[in-house]
């Protein structure tokens, strides 16, 4: 449901402006292709030929010796 409400609006946006930005704090981890979650994100952007300008993990948290790293702040153009 939200894939296909963001690919609307994108297509929306696009056909309107030809300019699309998507700025999100979606929890959506980018890291985490392999998941329905982040693929959300990677069909999104082939499918509407977007390009995630932030290319570094957003947060990253130490927690003892281990640390952790997501890639939930998201910013999409074409």
């Amino acid at each position: 449901m939200l894939e296909e409400e963001l690919s609307h609006i994108c297509t929306c946006a696009s056909l309107l402006k030809g300019t699309v930005v998507v700025i999100s704090d979606l929890n959506l981890d980018r890291l985490k292709s392999y998941q329905n979650k982040g693929k959300l994100l990677s069909n999104l952007e082939a499918e509407q030929g977007l390009k995630c300008v932030i290319t570094k993990p957003t947060r990253i948290a130490r927690k003892g010796a281990i640390t952790t790293s997501t890639f939930i702040d998201v910013l999409l153009t074409n």
